[in-house]
């Protein structure tokens, strides 16, 4: 089976500065990684690289197959930056829409329910960005990276893995694996 991201001898280097040094990390599909380290250890250049946004060094980043920043790749990945901002006036359902149009996600208002509900936001989707609390927000950053098909979501604070772009009671359990162990991960003192 294909791993949801795949990433071999991976360096990066800013001048004389080395962000990454020979990382080598594969996760599966319906795997939840976690990346921990102190400030400056490569976590958001590790997850930029794969998501196409920093090139790499040296080293290959593959995600569902495909060669990071590749059109198959991006159409695989669903990301969340760190420093995010949606549009205030959109409600969540019509954030989660604009997603799925530009996913080409065929998943109507079945898959932003479900998405909604994985992230505990199920009775906010007509709530208006504007009104509703950071932790909020980011847990609609989760419903947005998730969905539209994505097999691999990466966020600048942790790189999550699942197999939403189907609708089987399988895939829905790995959504709500994924949406489950986030959910602890972000309540645990």
């Amino acid at each position: 089976m294909t791993p949801a991201l795949e990433v071999r001898s991976l360096a990066k280097r800013y001048g004389a500065t080395a962000a990454l040094r020979g990382v080598d990390l594969t996760v599966g599909e319906a795997e939840l990684v976690g990346l921990l380290g102190p400030n400056g250890a490569g976590k958001s250049t590790l997850v930029k690289s794969a998501a196409g946004l920093v090139r790499p060094s040296a080293g290959t980043v593959r995600v569902c197959g495909a060669a990071a920043g590749t059109p198959p790749a991006r159409r695989a990945l669903g990301y969340l930056a760190e420093l995010f901002r949606f549009p205030g006036w959109a409600s969540a359902d019509e954030l989660l829409r604009l997603h799925q149009r530009l996913s080409g996600s065929t998943g109507g208002p079945t898959e932003r329910a479900e998405l909604l509900g994985l992230v505990g936001l199920g009775d906010e989707g007509g709530r208006r960005v504007e009104a509703m609390s950071k932790g909020m927000q980011q847990r609609l950053g989760i419903a947005q990276a998730l969905g539209g098909g994505s097999c691999a979501t990466c966020s600048a604070s942790c790189a999550g893995v699942a197999s939403p772009c189907c609708s089987t009671p399988t895939c829905s359990a790995r959504w709500s694996a994924c949406a489950t162990a986030w959910r602890s991960s972000t309540t645990a003192s």
